[in-house]
């Protein structure tokens, strides 16, 4: 599979972005309903699953970051992105 030009990368970040962003948005909405009815099961979940769009968000933005126009040197794009972890 040929490797996707930066401006193409980015953009899809950019969307993922947007799309994560949406789904914090409404799992908030959804969680506030659950914390006033004082559901504890949903709760849970909701922590839960805000754990896991935040770690999504955080990914994410670090890729956008990565292929911002005039943004990180690609040097350092590439140690970033070779190195085993995102941490």
């Amino acid at each position: 599979m040929a490797a996707k030009p930066n401006h193409k990368l980015y953009q899809y970040h950019v969307s993922n972005l947007r799309s994560i962003e949406v789904a914090i948005k409404n799992t908030a909405l959804t969680a506030r309903k659950a914390i006033a009815e004082q559901n504890l099961l949903a709760i849970e979940s909701f922590v839960r699953l805000f754990s896991f769009l935040i770690g999504a968000w955080a990914e994410t933005r670090l890729s956008k970051l990565l292929f911002e126009k005039n943004g990180i040197a690609v040097d350092d794009r590439n140690t970033i992105l070779s190195q085993p972890t995102q941490l």
